[in-house]
């Protein structure tokens, strides 16, 4: 079993965009919703250092988007932000309140 890193994030009140969050070399496999969440779909700003996040798109030219809902854990595909050390959740609408969300991560090898 590989070890896992688990990581916290909050949006605070009136805001969209979550506190960064160091990953460390994991890979982000599970996004843990909390179960107040103001309806919306997350973006994520991902960089090599917390100062120079950028939003993330594919090859394609699109903003990765990821539904999610209240109370759900959603997984995420290991390659989504692989090779970034830093990232943050972008809701796409304000929280009512201030959201704690839980991003798991796996480190690669044995």
């Amino acid at each position: 079993m590989r070890p896992q890193i688990v990581a916290r994030c909050t949006i605070d009140v009136g805001a969209a965009q979550s506190s960064t969050m160091d990953l460390k070399g994991a890979e982000a496999v599970m996004l843990i919703m909390p179960p107040a969440w103001t309806a919306a779909d997350i973006t994520f700003k991902v960089g090599l250092v917390p100062e120079q996040l950028q939003d993330l798109f594919n090859n394609d030219g699109l903003q990765r988007v990821v539904k999610v809902a209240a109370g759900r854990n959603v997984q995420l595909s290991p390659s989504l932000i692989a090779g970034f050390r830093y990232i943050a959740i972008v809701a796409s609408v304000t929280q009512a309140a201030a959201r704690a969300l839980t991003l798991v991560g796996m480190f690669r090898g044995k």
